[in-house]
């Protein structure tokens, strides 16, 4: 629980970031020079874009799923890699619905050319 708690923060501290110092449309700026740059990009549906516009309906299923794997991890102790990925996914989509019930959509700022 503290893990995932300190990575939605941290999740949510790095949009912040992206937001004060990206600008939307602006050419990507090298982070790995040729593996990772920082391009902010919105998204209000989910991966590739599939059921976009419903980030409301789309948020409250994170959130459900997030802390439904949360919820198993306290009931069902796993190994512990497997926890720490459960925990990283779960805090992920949380963070995500965070992102679209405040905002509509999700922030985006890492870019893999």
């Amino acid at each position: 629980m503290i893990l995932s708690l300190i990575l939605v923060i941290a999740d949510q501290w790095l949009k912040w970031w992206a937001m004060q110092n990206l600008t939307y449309g602006a050419p990507a700026i090298p982070f790995i020079p040729g593996l990772m740059d920082w391009v902010l990009t919105f998204n209000t549906g989910a991966a590739w874009s599939l059921f976009s516009g419903g980030a409301l309906w789309l948020a409250m299923g994170r959130i459900l799923i997030g802390l439904g794997i949360l919820i198993y991890l306290l009931m069902k102790p796993q190994p512990r890699l497997l926890s720490i990925v459960l925990t990283c996914i779960a805090s992920g989509a949380i963070g995500n619905a965070i992102d679209g019930f405040r905002l509509g959509k999700v922030i985006d700022m890492i870019h893999a050319p």
